[in-house]
């Protein structure tokens, strides 16, 4: 009887037990979130990151943490604590543990500490890449455990990469920032575009735009062309149509020997589309051809070259050499200045463009010396019919071994409008002046200071007039041979000495006018003055 009062009252507590014990439901979790999307840490630096699951009352809230790639940033797999390992970016990663949900926060690494620059070569698969420098050093290298090939910091010149397989791709940069280039095989190809523009970071990517003439391209940073013999960008045939912006950035050392038609950093550009060369700076380097040669461009064809810049040594052997571009034909040369010495053994040369054929320059100076056989000018050695010189102005000495020398140019048969020459203007033989050495057209409110040298036909303004000068001035130069403003009449009309009773207003004309340069006359941002005989001269709205 005791035996069952026992176990009837442990069959009462079992179920007494299993009331008290009933299982809680499940609460699955539906995804995660964390308190930052995108993290920066210099070298060595901690952060946590916290992970937020929902609901909030999920049964497990258990959380893996991940990196996709530890020598950068590394993640503690329990925690989130993040720890800044090396230059780059990861990818941190949490996961829940039920259902697998994940959130990423991407960690950016700066080591200002570091002491080599990245390679990085995009889908090139091997392993080892041999460097070499322009002062002649070598290195073979293997790719790091970060995936990048590592380069010491200099001031050194990378001159060249060679891929297993390959010959070298040359490359013209400082190894003082990291470098990125996209393979193709063994060679070099074009990286993505970013916003439809193809970056160009070498030497390599520089000249492959010969192979598609009709992109749009921006330099990335300085480039070295390391006086290796350039292949100029375009042809007569074969022209460049595309957009080239070289932004703030410079080409040294360029090279173009021979005796070649058409030659330059671009051979030849055309407005079958859109056609734009601007903002490059050439900073060093010789340009040397027969006709159409130029350091930016050797011909320019309804094409626009605008905001560039050249102390390169441009030559020539024949016809159309200039110092930025050696023939523009109806196209627009803008806001461009040459300081380098372009010379020509014949006709039309020029400090900015050889010869201008129904185009226009505006706004562009020259400060570098120009020398050729005939028709030589500061800006342009023939401005033909329909073309336009406004609001330039030259420093360089001007040479024509023959005729036709002039400080703006040698011979104009349009118009050039607010120009001003100070440079030395030398003729040969005849035809020598201040702003046209020949004029058969319009030249208004311009005026010379330099010195004047010439065997005939040499005039403060115009060697040999056959047309219209209005409201010029000039300076008379003791010991030079300008006693005219107009040589070959022998005449000041339209074209009269400084003096005090003679200085150039706006109410003679209105291309004197002060302005912002948007139009004419508006070209001028002072007109200075006689000051008792210490003149301040005028100066064009772009000038300091």
């Amino acid at each position: 009887m005791k035996r069952k009062i026992l176990l009837l009252a442990a069959f009462a507590g079992l179920m007494i037990m299993s009331g008290c014990s009933k299982d809680e439901p499940h609460i699955a979790a539906t995804g995660i979130s964390l308190n930052k999307t995108e993290l920066t840490l210099a070298a060595g630096g901690k952060e946590t990151l916290v992970a937020t699951i929902t609901p909030a009352d999920a049964t497990n809230k258990n959380v893996i943490w991940s990196s996709s790639n530890a020598y950068i940033a590394s993640v503690n797999a329990q925690t989130g604590e993040v720890t800044a390992v090396a230059d780059g970016t990861a990818t941190i990663t949490a996961t829940t543990q039920d259902g697998s949900y994940t959130a990423t926060c991407e960690v950016k690494v700066n080591d200002i500490l570091r002491t080599y620059l990245k390679l990085d070569l995009l889908q090139y698969a091997g392993n080892t890449v041999a460097i070499t420098y322009t002062d002649g050093g070598t290195e073979n290298l293997t790719r790091n455990n970060d995936g990048y090939f590592h380069i010491n910091k200099s001031n050194k010149t990378l001159k060249s990469i060679t891929l297993e397989g390959g010959s070298p791709i040359l490359i013209g940069r400082k190894t003082d920032a990291d470098l990125t280039f996209k393979t193709s095989g063994a060679g070099i190809a074009f990286r993505n575009a970013v916003n439809d523009t193809v970056p160009i970071g070498s030497y390599a990517e520089l000249q492959l735009i010969d192979t598609q003439l009709h992109g749009i391209y921006e330099q990335e940073a300085d480039i070295d062309l390391m006086n290796e013999e350039w292949t100029p960008i375009g042809t007569y045939q074969r022209y460049f149509d595309g957009v080239f912006n070289g932004s703030v950035y410079t080409l040294a050392n360029l090279k173009i020997t021979g005796n070649k038609a058409y030659v330059g950093l671009f051979g030849a550009s055309a407005n079958i589309g859109i056609s734009r060369i601007c903002n490059v700076h050439i900073i060093s380097g010789s340009v040397s051809g027969q006709f159409g040669v130029g350091s930016i461009c050797g011909g320019a064809f309804a094409g626009r070259i605008s905001n560039c810049y050249s102390a390169c040594t441009v030559s020539g052997t024949d016809i159309q050499i200039g110092g930025i571009c050696g023939l523009s034909l109806e196209g627009s040369i803008l806001n461009c200045y040459y300081s380098g010495v372009v010379s020509n053994t014949d006709k039309y040369t020029g400090g900015i463009c050889g010869y201008n054929y129904n185009g226009r320059i505006l706004t562009c100076y020259n400060t570098g010396s120009v020398s050729g056989k005939d028709y030589a000018g500061g800006i342009s050695g023939y401005n033909t019919t329909l073309a336009n010189i406004t609001a330039c102005y030259n420093m360089g000495t001007v040479l024509a071994n023959n005729n036709y020398a002039g400080g703006i140019c040698g011979a104009n048969l349009k118009d050039v409008i607010a120009c001003y020459n100070t440079g030395s203007v030398s003729a040969g033989g005849n035809n020598a002046g201040g702003v046209c050495g020949r004029n058969t057209a319009n030249i208004t409110a311009c005026y010379n200071t330099g010195y004047l040298l010439g065997s005939n036909n040499v005039g403060g303004i115009i060697g040999e007039n056959a047309a219209t000068v209005t409201a010029c001035y000039w300076k008379d130069v003791a010991g030079d041979d300008a006693d005219y403003g107009i040589g070959s009449l022998a005449s000041n009309t339209g074209a009269i000495p400084f003096s005090a009773s003679a200085w150039p207003n706006a109410a003679e004309n209105a291309e004197w006018g002060i302005g912002d340069g948007s139009g004419s006359g508006k070209y001028w941002k002072s007109l200075g003055g006689w000051n008792s005989g210490n003149p301040v001269y005028p100066k064009l709205y772009f000038e300091q």
